[in-house]
């Protein structure tokens, strides 16, 4: 909206007219008088091209609350008479002015935005001599502002920069520590292991851990490593911890540590006897023979065959031997509803375990198949049975279809030689949305017995005499008289 506001120009009213008013009501009286032309100029124009509205607003404070149109109005009408600033004069500024640092050092301007803070700098902070920077040259160079606050935890909620002044103004001068005496951390101090091993800690930030160790962790001889040495070569934590169940929640980390320091004298188990597994032994298969072990991860059902399986004599294996060799399972499964549940080797399991004895089947009996059955042609003369796979379909065919007597084929002899299955359905509106296989099968089951029409008769169609029509095409209007018909 700023952007197209107009404006009546005095400037150009008075050059283009030879007056000399001041005021928009002069204007309008001259203009009623003498029948001139106004003229209209948008805002912006009637700005200078490096006029700011803010640092205008900010120079002019009683403007404060002006919006942004109001104050370019405002220069226009009066403080371009009053010759007042709209700019700030950065050469005001010194060339190392830091707006931040000159808020943060003078409390009263603290809450200032930044160009008020720079206008205020130029109006009043150069009279008063206010500080705008701060002397880096007293910060250390190994000057670390996080560590400083870290270790003054008076400081903490400082941001840097209010830090960095704090130490030049105060920390000097009280002796206060910015830095964490690196020689006192051993070379192979891991601050993720300390902090693993010393969970009191687990909260705190890198720096703050070597700040307790420096200060407290030394003196309370607190472990920062774990001597791997100790470690077996074969040594598995997780296994360590599912065999040593008070130790479970440990992390993998504490768990070494608990191990080097208390499992070794408490002689505790940290591995499994793996030559107790049978060399065919399959975890997935042991689990699945074994219910009651399903919620086990592996290594917790090897522990448990280990210790216990092999005692209770529990199977870990199917006999594939009794699976025929033209088992297929997805078929098995397919053909009982009750099965299509299991998974593939639970649905092995079952046919060894029960489907034998229940003298169940395990394939499709193909010779019941008609040597002419077309699966894709069952389902679609069969609308119930659309959404079988095929291999569900040719089961439903072999157990149900044939009992009920249902369609597999179309026997395309009855079609007449001029049957036209599209003229079909749409001489029969209640075909309509039959699919072309469907209205055959209807037609042969049903449209010859109704004595339904599948063609129309060419027959009744009017003859069109060809040749007259193509005269009367060659025939044109006349548009002109022929004079030479004329008596003279």
């Amino acid at each position: 909206m700023n952007d197209n506001y107009k404006l009546l120009d005095i400037k150009k009213y008075n050059l283009i007219n030879n007056t000399n008013f001041n005021n928009n009501n002069d204007i309008l009286q001259h203009f009623y008088k003498n029948k001139t032309k106004l003229i209209y100029s948008n805002v912006n124009d009637m700005l200078p091209k490096d006029f700011n509205v803010l640092e205008y607003i900010a120079l002019n404070s009683e403007l404060n609350c002006f919006t942004s149109l109001n104050a370019k109005l405002h220069y226009i009408n009066y403080g371009i008479n009053q010759n007042r600033s709209y700019k700030i004069d950065t050469n005001k500024l010194p060339y190392d002015f830091d707006v931040l640092v000159y808020k943060e050092l003078n409390p009263d301007v603290k809450h200032f935005t930044n160009l008020h803070a720079k206008v205020h700098y130029i109006n009043h902070g150069r009279i008063e001599n206010k500080q705008y920077k701060i002397d880096t040259n007293k910060l250390p160079k190994d000057f670390d502002v996080s560590v400083y606050k870290e270790l003054n935890f008076d400081l903490n909620h400082f941001t840097d920069l209010q830090a960095k002044i704090h130490y030049i103004n105060y920390g000097i001068n009280e002796n206060r520590e910015y830095k964490i005496d690196e020689n006192k951390l051993p070379e192979d101090f891991d601050v993720s292991v300390y902090k693993a091993l010393n969970s009191d800690l687990n909260n705190f930030t890198d720096l703050q851990v070597k700040i307790y160790y420096v200060n407290y962790g030394i003196n309370e001889n607190r472990e920062y490593k774990i001597d791997t040495n100790k470690l077996p070569e074969d040594f598995d934590v997780s296994v360590y911890k599912e065999l040593n169940s008070d130790l479970k929640k440990l992390s993998d980390l504490y768990a070494k540590f608990h191990y080097v320091n208390y499992g070794i004298n408490e002689n505790r188990e940290y591995k499994i006897d793996t030559s107790k597994l049978p060399e065919d032994f399959d975890i997935s298969i042991y689990k699945e023979l074994n219910y009651d072990l399903n919620n086990l991860t592996n290594l917790q059902a090897k522990i448990y065959y280990i210790n216990y399986g092999i005692y209770e004599n529990r199977e870990y294996k199917i006999d594939t031997n009794k699976l025929p060799e033209d088992f297929d399972v997805s078929v098995y499964k397919k053909l009982y509803t009750d099965l299509n549940h299991l998974t593939d080797l639970q649905a092995k399991i079952h046919y060894i375990n029960n489907g034998i004895n229940e003298n169940r089947s395990y394939k499709l009996d193909t010779n019941k198949l008609p040597e002419d059955f077309d699966v894709s042609v069952y389902k679609e003369l069969n609308s119930d049975l659309k959404n079988l796979t095929d291999l569900q379909a040719k089961i439903h065919y072999i157990n149900d279809g044939i009992n009920e007597n249902r369609s597999y084929k179309i026997d395309t002899t009855k079609l007449l030689e001029d049957f036209d299955v599209s003229v079909y359905k749409e001489l029969n509106p209640d075909l309509k949305n039959l699919t072309d296989l469907q209205a055959k099968s209807d037609y042969i089951n049903n449209g010859i017995n109704e004595n339904r029409k599948y063609n129309i008769d060419t027959t009744k169609l009017p003859e069109v005499n060809y040749m007259n029509h193509e005269l009367k095409k060659k025939k044109k209007k006349a548009y002109k008289i022929d004079t030479n018909k004329l008596l003279l």
